[in-house]
């Protein structure tokens, strides 16, 4: 089983986020260009909080709409895939039966020492965040995911097991 966790983005919408963006950008910068020459903030200051200004807006659309990650349970192995812009990256790979716990992450928390937490969950998913807790290295390692409900339920019978 081969989930993505988020959909395609549609393109008109992408033209949307374009073109929002780019009027953003504009306007702060002319909304800097007339508090520089009110005297309220300098031009250094001005450029900073535009290029800063530029930089968010940069990171969010990146976040909210290029990175992707891909989760495939194929059998007794369940990989994590990065994907940023177009080509797939492994970033994890696990068999199913080191998985100590799935479920939620605030059981995992309160019943596991976690020493190091890797995420591959993403925020607007239609699915529940949940967490594997297994153990790499003589530490407690959670990893974050959204899941759909068959990769949930194969998950949950390898953790009972």
């Amino acid at each position: 089983m081969t989930q993505s966790s988020k959909g395609t983005l549609k393109p008109r919408t992408a033209v949307v986020i374009i073109i929002v963006s780019v009027l953003g950008l504009y306007g702060l910068d002319a909304l800097g260009r007339w508090a520089v020459s009110k005297g309220w903030i300098s031009n250094m200051l001005g450029s900073v909080i535009l290029w800063a200004a530029a930089v968010a807006a940069f990171i969010y659309i990146l976040r909210r709409y290029c990175l992707n990650c891909i989760y495939e349970l194929d059998g007794q192995k369940l990989s994590f895939y990065r994907v940023f812009f177009i080509k797939p990256r492994l970033e994890e790979a696990l068999l199913t039966r080191e998985i100590l716990f799935f479920g939620d992450e605030d059981r995992a928390e309160s019943k596991y020492a976690i020493k190091k937490r890797k995420s591959y969950s993403y925020k607007y998913s239609p699915y529940p965040r949940r967490a594997i807790v297994l153990k790499r290295e003589g530490r407690f390692v959670l990893i974050r995911f959204n899941p759909m409900p068959e990769i949930a339920g194969a998950l949950a019978e390898a953790a009972k097991k």
